[in-house]
């Protein structure tokens, strides 16, 4: 018996190494290295295309105001002169992509505008804009729109603003809905 049990575990013993030998292999593999991309991009820009200017005018005895439309046409109420040169609307180009909805958010005090001889001042106040829709919202339909603003430049007499040349600054912020 002990011969009979000795063959059948010399036997079996090879079939052993070769079960687990079996299970323990991989099937045959192959690797690719790839790469992956991503783009990152503003939502929204924006760039100034054209400075806001009320061209040459002058102050008479009392206040007046000068309002450039966003058109481009200079309307004058109270008591000042336009000197017949051309004026401008503020201009933004705001790109990003189609169909982005964006908000648009103009100065909501007055900005002040400083004489660089004297110091005497005037104020900007009162934007408008146009080529958005209601609300103050816009779309991008095909990657930019042009927004155009527009504003009442208050001045007083000629005493309150001499001959000069006033400047100032202002931010309008065109955020991403």
């Amino acid at each position: 018996m002990k011969k009979q049990t000795l063959c059948i575990i010399i036997v079996l013993l090879p079939v052993f190494f070769l079960i687990s030998s079996v299970k323990g292999q991989t099937a045959i593999q192959s690797s690719t290295t790839a790469h992956v991309f991503a783009r990152v991009y503003s939502a929204i820009t924006s760039v100034k295309t054209s400075q806001e200017s009320f061209g040459h005018f002058f102050p008479l005895s009392y206040d007046g105001q000068l309002i450039n439309g966003p058109d481009g046409i200079l309307s004058v109420k109270g008591n000042a002169e336009q000197g017949g040169d051309i004026q401008y609307s503020t201009s933004f180009d705001v790109s990003g992509n189609g169909n982005t909805a964006f908000a648009i958010s103009v100065p909501r005090s007055p900005i002040t505008l400083t004489n660089q001889l004297d110091s005497k001042t005037m104020t900007l106040k009162d934007w408008k804009y146009v080529s958005l829709d209601t609300a103050e919202e816009g779309e991008i339909p095909f990657g930019y729109k042009t927004v155009n603003l527009n504003a009442t430049l208050k001045l007083g007499s000629q005493k309150d603003n001499p001959v000069g040349f006033y400047t100032g600054f202002y931010t309008v912020t065109f955020g991403f809905n």
